[in-house]
């Protein structure tokens, strides 16, 4: 496996964890919103608040991730095409 091969791979799961870790928050969030109703007690709208919040820093992460996967992409490829 080259290392640009390895690159791609990483990135591969990278996206996928990104893509699975918000619906646990979500599922986090949506068992609070139960339990507090369960419970008897008032909706608290900071859960939305948390929520979209999470989804924003999720988003951010991503891009984030997607330009370091494309500097370290293209530094790898420079470096097979020198061998």
């Amino acid at each position: 496996m080259s290392r640009s091969e390895f690159v791609e791979k990483q990135w591969r799961a990278s996206v996928r964890f990104l893509k699975i870790f918000p619906f646990f928050i979500m599922l986090i969030i949506g068992i609070n919103v139960w339990h507090n109703e369960q419970a008897g007690k008032a909706f608290d709208w900071m859960y939305l608040v948390y929520g979209v919040g999470f989804l924003l820093w999720t988003g951010f992460l991503y891009i984030f991730m997607r330009l370091i996967f494309k500097f370290v992409r293209a530094k790898t490829l420079h470096d097979e095409r020198r061998k």
